[in-house]
């Protein structure tokens, strides 16, 4: 697992905007969602940065299931010290 002190300013945006979506909406966002929400070019490339994130151990999600991406407890505490990036 990479260290999670040194999650690059992208994937910082996508912890951040699951997070505050989920706050907001009640409910995990979608690749799209995410895209939109922080100016990615494609849902190729939200779920790169999902990919990264999951290696990292700040968010999970179940396969094929609609709507459960999630921060993990290190991605959550990652988004609340808002650690360097």
């Amino acid at each position: 697992m990479r260290d999670r002190l040194t999650v690059p300013k992208r994937q910082m945006d996508v912890l951040r905007f699951i997070d505050s979506f989920v706050d907001e909406h009640n409910k995990s966002p979608t690749a799209e969602e995410i895209k939109e929400g922080i100016g990615i070019e494609s849902k190729g490339a939200a779920h790169g940065h999902l990919s990264r994130l999951r290696d990292r151990g700040l968010v999970t999600w179940v396969k094929y299931e609609f709507r459960t991406i999630r921060l993990t407890e290190a991605g959550t505490e990652q988004v609340r010290k808002g650690l360097p990036f």
